[in-house]
């Protein structure tokens, strides 16, 4: 999407499948995206935004399995691979290096990366809580679990703001990570639901949390206590399933949706694009702004 339309990329462009689980515009200009099943795909884009010089990565190749949940790139261009059941893949740019529980990481069955603005730490999300791994060796790591506080073990989303909080989409809700203090937020502190799977923030200290039941903002008072409002398909969202968000750096606020692309208008009406307007499919599970402002969206039929 750059603004006006969406151009469509599929396994005829060379993709290793339609189902887009997860993608990463790199700082070298390549775009990277995760499938379900069939490996990883890097590209160029060329002139005229299409695609080129893809290919493929697979098992065969080094990776510990051919589902990839997310992707993350550290400050030096190495690239991380979160899999399904085949622990961490780490890519730097000739061979993959595989890292599994043995080497301390939380759990093999990886959700969620995120590489800290500092440079310094990789955080791996997996059914077993959250690592965190010193960079570039990306082990051993911390582990925070359940009994450390953390709101839920089963972690789908990460995301770091602007004060430097850590925060970790759950299961159980969320939780946020400042230093080693650790509190965590329900649906008694207005969530929409306790399963979180995707998390922004919205430039002013709150936190927008994309939940299976509604899409919840976040604020907090000058002493930490939390107020919410919450939107549902009831208040405009085109489904109640929010499972991607991004705040674009034009301000707006995406929502990848089972039911298209929503994004949230000055008035607080919702505007959904779907495939009638050139979207692949309207099952949005990942969103990613590259370098030029151009909003790349991961669908699955």
């Amino acid at each position: 999407w750059n603004g006006e339309e969406f151009r469509t990329f599929r396994r005829a462009d060379g993709l290793a499948d339609d189902y887009v689980y997860s993608l990463l515009p790199a700082s070298d200009g390549s775009i990277w995206l995760g499938s379900r099943g069939h490996g990883v795909t890097r590209c160029t884009l060329e002139p005229g935004g299409r695609l080129g010089n893809c290919r493929v990565f697979t098992s065969a190749d080094g990776l510990g399995h051919n589902s990839i949940r997310a992707i993350a790139e550290d400050r030096d261009g190495t690239l991380y691979f979160a899999t399904r059941g085949g622990g961490l893949a780490r890519f730097d740019g000739e061979s993959f290096t595989c890292l599994t529980a043995a080497d301390g990481l939380p759990d093999n069955d990886l959700y969620a990366l995120l590489t800290t603005r500092d440079g310094r730490e990789l955080l791996v999300g997996s059914s077993s809580g959250i690592g965190i791994c010193p960079l570039p060796e990306a082990h051993p790591c911390r582990l925070v679990r359940e009994s450390n506080g953390l709101a839920d073990d089963d972690v789908h989303s990460l995301f770091e703001d602007r004060e430097g909080s850590l925060w970790v989409g759950s299961e159980g809700g969320i939780s946020r990570l400042v230093r080693r203090d650790l509190w965590s937020y329900g649906e008694a502190e207005g969530l929409p639901d306790r399963q979180v799977y995707a998390l922004a923030a919205d430039g002013a200290g709150g936190i927008w949390v994309g939940t299976l039941a509604g899409l919840g903002h976040l604020t907090f008072g000058p002493d930490g206590k939390p107020s919410s409002r919450i939107w549902r398909r009831d208040s405009g969202l085109p489904a109640n399933w929010v499972w991607a968000v991004l705040k674009s750096r034009r301000g707006e606020l995406w929502l990848g949706t089972e039911e298209g692309l929503s994004r949230l208008l000055p008035n607080g009406d919702f505007e959904t694009l779907n495939t009638a307007d050139g979207l692949a499919a309207n099952y949005v599970v990942s969103l990613f702004e590259d370098r030029t402002g151009a909003i790349w969206v991961g669908a699955i039929d």
